[in-house]
């Protein structure tokens, strides 16, 4: 990283990486212009990152890699001479070295390549730092780089890492590199207090004793990589280690309460059988009674990075037939360590309707609630078996059109009042946006002024192929459609950046099939309204087409 000033307090920032984990092992590039907010905090706002190789850089976990950046933020600790940012990286002076970073063990790029020729030579000293199944992306948790590290450097006689089934320890993983990969310290010689509340847990949970006090685990995050050689029989080293630190004592997301976040594993009491039914039946009694129902439903933060999830057909069903009895059924739970329950209702309306949802019952800040939205299943409403339609709008809902799960938008995504972008279940999207510009275009210049000129621009870009166009209505707008094969990731497609809004953005990448309809919106709010429904590689282009049509159908205009 390369940080240097230009004037009136503003610094530049360079930052290149021989292997980015976001670029699947590439190299990348990150720049970007930010000011001193003190004599010790460097803030960058938005910084731009790209792949050397073209490809779209992608968060291993969280909220996509543009928000993670957002405010990235230095601070300098001159005891150390070191800058640590918001994301937890600890950056040292050139001239420091790898060691400063925790490499172990090997402490630099030359003992690694001493230590490739000694692996590649069957020196038992060091073969045990070549593992196929971590070539291969598999679970990490039984490897031996981390046996060793947590045994020789961290000193813990009995630990565990990762299990079946709540996936609670999760990890980013892609081209040789390993990130935040967890482990917790168990107390030698006991079990967990626990264990009888959790009868679901595996053994190693169920037999792990917590070492801070009977709730709570030392907990460690490890990144491993190969810095030398790339895949299968390149040695692996660990490049970076984290203590986790306590939760905070303030609520956090609904998402974090049912994925618990990267911090110090924290085991809850969970509530008995009874309580979480009296519960339930409280919520859903309340929704026969067609009133009070809300309060038992959490909702997120205000601050939270989350968006919150809406219950549907809270008080009747779609043609308004009050529900008249309920029926409520364990899915799952109490799952370690949060302690949640996931239930499966059903209610029961006047004319025969049946409405079937999934919650999960969790303690926030001691008090039960329910989370909706975030079950592992992907339609969490049926009526009558089928998925119900969630409401979406742009243009302060000049427009407005629905879609039924699996179509929803990404947990870590607020919809914008120009663009709404859609996700299926095979990773197609679905996006909705007002003037956008074609690959390539200067975010700052203005986007085509109708339909036919934005088409022939899209039609004359040399990194696409789109067929002829043909004439199109939809809902009582005239237009035009075609189809569009672009070399470029359909994660960028259609993706707004501030104020600029593109079909696609110029990041190559493997072969996408887009349906593009391009309708002439009257009034002044917006010239063209874009419609792209994007099929991913080797995908069924008819099938999604089929599967977005009710979408399209949906769509309505609201004059104001």
């Amino acid at each position: 990283m390369t940080i240097g000033s230009v004037g009136d307090g503003a610094v530049e920032i360079t930052v290149l990486d021989d292997l980015a984990s976001v670029c699947s092992g590439a190299a990348s590039t990150m720049t970007g212009t930010g000011r001193l907010e003190s004599d010790w905090e460097l803030v960058i706002a938005s910084p731009v990152f790209t792949c050397d190789d073209g490809s779209v850089p992608q968060a291993l976990s969280g909220p996509p890699l543009e928000e993670q950046l957002r405010d990235l933020t230095f601070v300098h600790d001159p005891m150390s001479d070191t800058l640590t940012d918001n994301l937890g990286s600890v950056w040292s002076r050139e001239g420091n070295g790898p060691a400063a970073l925790g490499w172990w063990p090997q402490a630099n790029l030359d003992e690694v390549r001493l230590a490739q020729d000694r692996a590649d030579a069957g020196d038992p000293d060091y073969t045990w730092q070549l593992d196929p199944e971590l070539d291969g992306d598999e679970a990490p948790w039984g490897a031996e780089i981390f046996a060793r590290f947590i045994e020789e450097e961290l000193g813990w006689e009995k630990f565990t890492g990762g299990w079946d089934g709540s996936g609670w320890l999760s990890m980013g993983v892609g081209g040789g590199v390993y990130e935040g990969v967890t482990f917790i310290r168990c107390a030698p010689g006991q079990t967990n207090p626990l264990n009888s509340l959790y009868a679901d847990a595996p053994p190693e949970i169920r037999g792990c004793a917590p070492t801070i006090d009977e709730f709570t685990y030392e907990t460690v995050g490890i990144d491993v990589s190969q810095p030398g050689r790339r895949g299968l029989g390149g040695i692996w080293v660990v490049d970076h280690w984290e203590m986790y630190h306590p939760k905070s004592a303030e609520p956090g997301s609904l998402f974090g309460l049912v994925s618990p976040e990267y911090d110090q594993v924290l085991q809850i009491i969970p509530p008995s059988g009874a309580e979480v039914t009296a519960f339930l039946e409280a919520f859903l009694q309340a929704r026969v009674s067609r009133e009070g129902a809300e309060q038992y439903v959490l909702r997120e933060p205000e601050e939270s990075p989350f968006r919150d999830h809406e219950v549907p057909l809270l008080y009747a069903t779609t043609s308004g037939d009050p529900y008249e009895r309920f029926e409520i059924e364990k899915v799952q739970g109490p799952v370690w360590p949060t302690g949640l329950t996931e239930y499966r209702v059903r209610l029961f309306a006047e004319g025969g309707t049946v409405v079937e949802q999934l919650f999960h019952v969790v303690r926030r800040a001691g008090e039960l609630g329910l989370v909706y939205g975030y079950s592992d299943d992907a339609i969490p409403t049926t009526e009558n078996g089928r998925s119900v339609p969630v409401p979406y709008s742009i243009l302060e809902g000049e427009v407005t059109f629905a879609a039924a799960p699996p179509w929803g938008t990404s947990v870590f995504y607020e919809p914008s009042d120009t663009l709404v972008k859609l996700n299926g279940s095979r990773d197609d999207h679905v996006v909705i946006a007002t003037d956008p510009l074609p690959a390539l275009a200067d975010c700052d210049s203005s986007g085509p002024t109708d339909a036919e000129a934005l088409a022939e621009k899209i039609r004359a870009d040399p990194n696409s192929e789109a067929t002829a166009t043909v004439p199109v209505r939809i809902a009582g707008l005239e237009g035009l459609q075609l189809d569009v094969d672009v070399d470029v990731s359909a994660v960028v497609s259609a993706f707004e950046h501030g104020s600029c809004r593109w079909i696609w953005g110029p990041e190559l990448s493997d072969q996408w099939r887009m349906r593009l309809y391009l309708l002439d919106y009257p009034g002044g709010s917006a010239p063209v309204l874009a419609i792209a429904v994007i099929a991913a590689p080797e995908t069924d282009f008819e099938r999604v087409l089929e599967e977005a049509t009710p979408i399209i159908e949906s769509l309505e205009l609201h004059a104001r």
